[in-house]
């Protein structure tokens, strides 16, 4: 879905001053896009798709430091609802669930690395017992 007026780019974010450079680039070129700010953002489950061609999702899995915590699980469930209403979405709800999970991110980075690296042994026997 090309990106026009009545379809712009949603940029997602917990953060506003990260983004501030992206924003104003995005000004510069004339791209059509709307700032949603996590932390005052608000759906309904069950409710039309919204006009966006894209959403980028920036949410940031420290929320919680700056008092936005809820806002990390809130965030799950909106982009697997967007997801389900065909909006494309840049860091989507699979990849948002990985990095919001410690043990997600090493199971996949360990699934992903063990065909690259050779096997470690563990345990307290040194090398040349």
């Amino acid at each position: 879905m090309p990106v026009h007026p009545d379809r712009p780019i949603a940029v997602y974010h917990e953060h506003p001053d990260w983004f501030r450079p992206l924003f104003t680039e995005l000004e510069r070129r004339g791209v059509p896009y709307a700032r949603l700010d996590a932390a005052h953002h608000r759906y309904e489950p069950g409710a039309p798709r919204p006009p966006y061609s894209l959403l980028f999702n920036r949410m940031s899995p420290s929320a919680w430091r700056r008092g936005v915590g809820h806002g990390i699980f809130y965030t799950a469930q909106y982009l697997d609802q967007l997801e389900r209403q065909g909006v494309r979405v840049v860091n989507g709800a699979r990849a948002f669930l990985t990095e919001i999970s410690g043990s997600r991110s090493r199971a996949r980075a360990s699934s992903t690395s063990r065909a690259r690296r050779p096997r470690r042994r563990r345990g307290c026997a040194s090398p040349s017992s």
